[in-house]
């Protein structure tokens, strides 16, 4: 099978490529230097030229803030050129693959999201990944795959609220944490191996929620957390709203997938990855 990764360079594209490339499948690796998904003949020209099976989109304009402050690059990257790559997709019989995330829904259930819950953004962030779902529901062949908050050992150089949590947690003498919202984090490993699972299995085309098993606020995250780096940092509670940003958030992150067996919970993912970080000694980041 030939896949096609673009945003090859980013915190999902780079795992995605380390994984494929040690299989017996072709990885055909892209980043905004090589591609830009605005430029949509450009686009053609390599996509028809390389003949990918399955195109798996990592490029996305994230932030929340970056998002509320650049609203027209948030909507292009992130939504309408997933149109242009779907037409590309259709003419030519071609799975593609749209990366999505839990900033489509508004945070105010009580329970953890499902694939059968209505989106309902409630910022720029999520609404440009929302139009992106919309644009990839009009292709032949897809997949949608929703993550929540993510984590590894980042060789993009993307620094994730995880990855600071880490940080403060060795140099911080204390530490001031909400305790009032709620997220499923997941280790990245295991949503690679999930994601690939899904497209190489060639599993039912549709919406798919990928994370760990189970979910917490962010201040019994960074207990756990705090626990397994045998830190000293002192944790305070907070609230959501102490820590203000441009764009609207929402307090409960949560997901679960009705559809696929329930990966690990997310502390013994996130054991292996502190333990790891020992292992190779990157102690800090």
């Amino acid at each position: 099978m030939r896949i096609m990764i673009i945003g090859s360079k980013g915190s999902i594209g780079t795992y995605l490529v380390k994984y494929i490339e040690m299989t017996e499948h072709i990885c055909l690796p892209y980043d905004i230097e090589d591609m830009n998904i605005n430029e949509f003949e450009k686009t053609r020209t390599i996509i028809e030229r390389d003949r990918p099976d399955v195109i798996i989109n990592c490029a996305v304009i994230q932030a929340i803030d970056r998002c509320e402050v650049e609203p027209v690059l948030a909507y292009k990257t992130n939504g309408t050129s997933i149109c242009n790559l779907v037409d590309i997709c259709n003419d030519n019989n071609i799975t593609f693959v749209y990366l999505s995330t839990h900033a489509v829904f508004d945070g105010k259930k009580e329970d953890e999201y499902t694939e059968y819950d209505e989106p309902n953004p409630v910022n720029t962030y999520g609404a440009s990944k929302f139009l992106g779902e919309i644009f990839t529901s009009r292709a032949k062949k897809f997949y949608i795959i929703r993550l929540p908050t993510m984590y590894g050992n980042q060789e993009s150089g993307f620094y994730g609220i995880v990855e600071k949590f880490v940080d403060w947690l060795i140099t911080r003498d204390e530490l001031c944490v909400a305790d009032d919202k709620l997220d499923t984090f997941t280790y990245i490993n295991d949503a690679i191996e999930r994601i690939m699972n899904i497209i190489l299995k060639r599993k039912t085309y549709g919406i798919y929620h990928v994370c760990n098993n189970d979910y917490c606020t962010f201040y019994e995250f960074a207990q756990e957390l705090r626990e397994l780096l045998g830190s000293h940092t002192k944790l305070y509670r907070a609230k959501d709203e102490d820590f203000p940003c441009k764009g609207e958030k929402f307090l409960n992150g949560s997901m679960v997938s009705m559809k696929m067996p329930p990966l690990r919970h997310w502390k013994k993912a996130l054991k292996e990855f502190i333990d790891e970080k020992v292992i190779c000694g990157h102690e800090s980041y």
